[in-house]
């Protein structure tokens, strides 16, 4: 920077280009209010802090790669239609084109939508995250819901389009039941992904207000299991190679802010030869990582627990045993 201060910029994975990135940005400065810098001044910030390409993509979100291939879907299911001359070439460019606008929505705009309040349902998330059925989980909004996005709209409208093409007479009944069944697994993990989206911004928005009303004295800690590592000699024999198991790494972030009031991060990391991923493991070494955490930091006397959605962190006998945890590490 021009003051001195150098300013370290996270390797994120970036799934637009440049243009739609600024023109998200922009959209979303008129939102909150603020002044954004010029469009050659972000097209140079982006240019200086450059992303590198994926050549061998793995490890990749699963409900988002699910949700990804079920767009697919609903475009193989507009060429099958089209071969079959069931629907014309404009119908078909027209399905196509409207199939890749709702996913690049999906992909982009969709989460710079989504809010804690708001008159359009599809992008309230007090309302999309309210169980319909169970009053114990449901959140009573405070406006109405007049409104209708276009984008969402446009998915809905699609998808009724090609269900009533494909019931059309001039295709067969055991056509018509397959490709309503793939239709129906492709809506099914389209909004599958839209719900993970909604629910990642909402617990991202916990995430944001913890950090802000962190104290001295508290700590946030963010776990989960690693990828195996697998140990390589350097001359390895067959009998080392052949069913090589790999050792386990689970790794404990904590966050805490020092008597600087600075935000401070600690690593914590557990290799293993041999273990089951469930909750016992998980609560040996949450333990285990409590004790270390006060021997090392004593001040710390509050502890708030991030992990993802995986049965061995959110089940019932990892909850009913932080109790003693907690009462064994103080």
């Amino acid at each position: 920077m021009e003051s001195g201060n150098t300013i370290t910029i996270p390797n994120v994975v970036r799934t637009a280009c440049h243009t739609k990135l600024i023109q998200m940005y922009q959209s979303y400065c008129r939102e909150v209010e603020f002044q954004p810098l010029g469009i050659s001044s972000l097209f140079e910030i982006l240019e200086a802090c450059a992303a590198s390409k994926r050549t061998s993509l793995q490890g990749l979100d699963n409900i988002a790669a699910e949700g990804s291939e079920g767009y697919d879907n609903l475009n193989n299911l507009v060429e099958d239609l089209h071969s079959m001359n069931v629907i014309n070439s404009e119908e078909s460019k027209e399905l196509t084109n409207s199939i890749t606008s709702s996913k690049l929505y999906m992909k982009t705009d969709y989460k710079l939508h989504v809010q804690e309040e708001n008159q359009c349902a599809t992008h309230c998330r007090t309302w999309l995250l309210s169980d319909p059925k169970n009053l114990a989980f449901q959140s009573i909004c405070n406006h109405h819901h007049l409104f209708k996005c276009e984008k969402c709209q446009l998915f809905t409208d699609m998808c009724d389009k090609i269900r009533q093409v494909n019931n059309s007479p001039t295709t067969s009944e055991e056509l018509k039941e397959e490709f309503n069944k793939d239709l129906d697994d492709s809506i099914i993990k389209i909004e599958n992904w839209g719900a993970h989206i909604v629910r990642t911004i909402n617990q991202d928005s916990w995430r944001l207000e913890r950090l802000g009303s962190l104290l001295q004295g508290q700590g946030i800690i963010v776990m989960d299991w690693a990828m195996k590592f697998l140990p390589q000699r350097f001359r390895e024999k067959q009998t080392d190679w052949f069913g090589q198991r790999g050792k386990h790494w689970h790794v404990t972030v904590l966050i805490y802010v020092d008597t600087d009031n600075n935000i401070c991060h600690r690593t914590y990391t557990h290799v293993l030869d041999a273990v089951r991923q469930d909750w016992f493991a998980v609560v040996s070494l949450l333990e285990h990582t409590l004790m270390a955490i006060k021997q090392q930091l004593p001040d710390i006397k509050e502890i708030s627990l991030r992990s993802d959605n995986a049965g061995c962190y959110h089940c019932g006998h990892l909850w009913l045993a932080l109790p003693g945890v907690g009462s064994r590490t103080g």
